[in-house]
């Protein structure tokens, strides 16, 4: 997951944004429920190490 934020941060890249309910160790009753925004987002603040914790920011801009 870093390498990839970190590839769309320096790239600029568009991506689109997939939104997933579910549980950490399993999933719900009736299976992970997961929809797609129409919208396209840019990764526009990282910040962190995969040994530390990062986090990022999305920003939509379509």
């Amino acid at each position: 997951m870093f390498n990839a934020a970190t590839d769309a941060f320096q790239t600029s890249l568009k991506c689109r944004l997939l939104l997933v309910k579910g549980t950490k160790y399993g999933k719900e009753v009736g299976g992970v429920k997961a929809a797609a925004d129409g919208d396209y987002w840019q990764i526009t603040e990282l910040n962190g190490s995969v040994a530390e914790g990062f986090g990022f920011t999305l920003v939509r801009v379509e």
